[in-house]
């Protein structure tokens, strides 16, 4: 969290690396890397947007562009760090939207931590209307749901 919260740009980098390792058997056909954008007020607050961090150097290693331009994120958009899990599984079909046509076929969302999916899926819904053949999704850090309390 040091890398989102308090901009340790060198831990995201170092988080970008494993990322790049892990997924370099890949299929070749991605065509571009698309970061989820940070709302204006994060990008204030934190000075630089975690995705499109992450983006860069996995891009730059595995030589697969980094395309920030076709999505946008409403400011509207809350953070979801604060809210509750069943808030954060509500469908937001309005927090994102495509800023310029996609014309890749097959295209790979990077997220800095993925939680409930919820942004990862209407992404990924907004290119599959587009055309986008293939939508495929990566992050550095994945927060598990709680586990179930014993009754």
């Amino acid at each position: 969290m040091q890398f989102k919260q308090q901009a340790f740009l060198a831990a995201g980098r170092a988080l970008a690396v494993c990322l790049a390792q892990a997924i370099s058997t890949y299929p070749a056909s991605i065509e571009a890397l698309v970061p989820i954008p940070s709302s204006r007020r994060a990008l204030r607050r934190r000075g630089y947007n975690p995705a499109l961090e992450i983006s860069r150097t996995v891009g730059q290693i595995l030589k697969i562009p980094v395309v920030d331009h076709w999505l946008g994120v409403s400011d509207a958009k809350r953070d979801q760090k604060h809210l509750p899990r069943a808030d954060r599984l509500r469908p937001k079909d309005n927090s994102f939207h495509a800023k310029r046509p996609c014309k890749a076929t097959h295209l790979v969302i990077i997220d800095d931590v993925m939680t409930t999916l919820s942004t990862i899926n209407q992404v990924a819904r907004l290119f599959k209307a587009q055309g986008v053949q293939q939508v495929d999704a990566w992050a550095v850090c994945r927060t598990l749901p709680p586990p179930p309390r014993p009754t």
